[in-house]
């Protein structure tokens, strides 16, 4: 869950990258669900609802899958520890809408168990709001409630920002994992 920090970084700035070939693209496809106004290009918000999906879905090492869209065809990809894990993760980007396939080539290899980190939930619920309030476009999302390490985040934001959230909880140390009640704004 906390093994790949530096790939959320890696990953950021190749949608920004990607983000702006696509645009330059967007006029050649015809999306079949467009973007809300003022948001990315139909690809770009698809692989965001994926991620969020992913990361918010249980049983599913969403740190170590990276998720990749063209023309509504998603591609997972990266490393799990179970064939459970790696068929959990494609079930929940098949559930997204306006996702018309998944082509899902993660890695089942299998590594020795981490000790997770034990903290008590009232640390943890501090440290991911201080997480949150340290990021000035997230003041809508907060944190309801942490239980045996499972966060539970509120609020409205966009995607961008829900999904921004989700990833700073995740790196939260004792997080052990991160579901969403967070209202999706348009």
């Amino acid at each position: 869950m906390h093994r790949h920090p530096r790939l959320l970084l890696i990953l950021a700035a190749c949608l920004a990258a990607f983000v702006g070939v696509a645009q330059a693209q967007d006029a050649a496809k015809a999306p079949v669900q467009k973007p809300p106004a003022g948001e990315d290009s139909p690809d770009a918000w698809l692989t965001m609802k994926v991620k969020l999906a992913l990361l918010t879905a249980k049983d599913v090492p969403a740190m170590a899958i990276d998720v990749d869209t063209v023309h509504d065809v998603v591609t997972l990809s990266g490393k799990v520890e179970t064939e459970a894990a790696k068929t959990r993760a494609g079930e929940v980007a098949k559930g997204v809408e306006g996702v018309k396939q998944v082509k899902n080539i993660v890695q089942v290899v299998p590594e020795s168990q981490q000790k997770v980190v034990e903290k008590a939930d009232d640390e943890i619920q501090a440290s991911v709001k201080k997480a949150l309030d340290a990021d000035q476009t997230l003041k809508g999302i907060s944190v309801k409630t942490v239980d045996k390490g499972v966060v539970l985040l509120s609020g409205k934001a966009t995607t961008k920002e829900a999904l921004r959230a989700v990833q700073a909880a995740y790196k939260t140390a004792g997080v052990r994992s991160v579901s969403s009640e967070i209202a999706l704004e348009k």
